[in-house]
């Protein structure tokens, strides 16, 4: 099936080049100027399953874009940025972004949740094609690391990525670093545990270390299928045991935010 462009209205947008030697033009508005608190533009989305919004203009705020599915409450739903390459809440500079609609969609809109001052211009767009079909897996764009202190315990938080997004984890690596002038007997198991990540996510190791050892206790890589965190919006932990006297944690986590 061929792929069908629509204007802001909904109206289908024809081939427009020379016909018989005339040139048509099409005179619906193709650009709305947002310049105002909960300033809006409408898109009805009949058959639409994805949407593109271009943003241009001198301003200081934040767009979101929500659709509805009884034409009368909106849930706002994140939009991807192709050149970044990052899934985002909201839209605060300039650029060019692109989104997939659930199936049954009635509305879609891009409203200004917060407006300080500037006109935002804006052109939104839907198709019946699903233009969010990456070629590619989306990469890691985000690390958190943490380094902990000599036997304590240590906490690796992942923010809150905003509304409606959760994290993707491809990669965690957790390593026992013993900076100290005596080895650790090998006599106590250690706890890792988590928060936010499915099924409670933990990991247990022995406590032993030689003097000047360090140990990769954890090395997981979720590539091609990344680890989503349980709940949207969420920050997600990753919490160590204190190991022993002079022993640290070293913890890494690679990981992107999607819809």
């Amino acid at each position: 099936m061929s792929t069908i462009i629509k204007d802001d209205q909904g109206n289908i947008i024809t081939p427009l080049d020379a016909i018989g030697g005339q040139v048509l033009t099409d005179t619906r508005q193709s650009v709305y100027i947002l310049g105002a608190l909960n300033a809006q533009v409408v898109l009805p989305c009949q058959n639409t399953n994805s949407i593109a919004v271009d943003v241009r203009g001198t301003f200081v705020g934040t767009l979101v874009v929500e659709y509805s599915i009884n034409g009368v409450d909106y849930i706002n739903t994140a939009i991807f940025n192709p050149l970044t390459e990052l899934f985002v809440p909201g839209i605060t500079t300039i650029g060019q972004f692109v989104g997939h609609l659930p199936s049954g969609t009635k509305f879609v809109r891009v409203r200004t949740s917060a407006y300080t001052s500037g006109a935002v211009n804006v052109a939104l767009r839907g198709s019946e094609g699903d233009n969010f079909i990456y070629a590619k897996a989306i990469p890691s764009t985000l690390v958190v690391t943490t380094l902990g202190a000599a036997n304590t315990s240590a906490t690796l938080t992942i923010p809150a990525p905003g509304a409606g997004l959760f994290h993707y984890i491809t990669a965690i690596q957790i390593k026992r670093i013993n900076a100290s002038a005596a080895a650790i007997a090998g006599t106590a198991l250690l706890g890792i545990t988590s928060t936010n990540l499915p099924g409670s996510l933990a990991f247990s190791s022995g406590n032993a270390l030689g003097v000047g050892e360090d140990r990769l206790d954890v090395d997981l890589n979720f590539t091609g299928n990344p680890l989503k965190a349980s709940a949207a919006n969420t920050a997600s932990t990753i919490v160590m045991p204190a190991g022993g006297a002079g022993v640290q944690y070293r913890a890494t986590v690679y990981y992107y935010i999607g819809a």
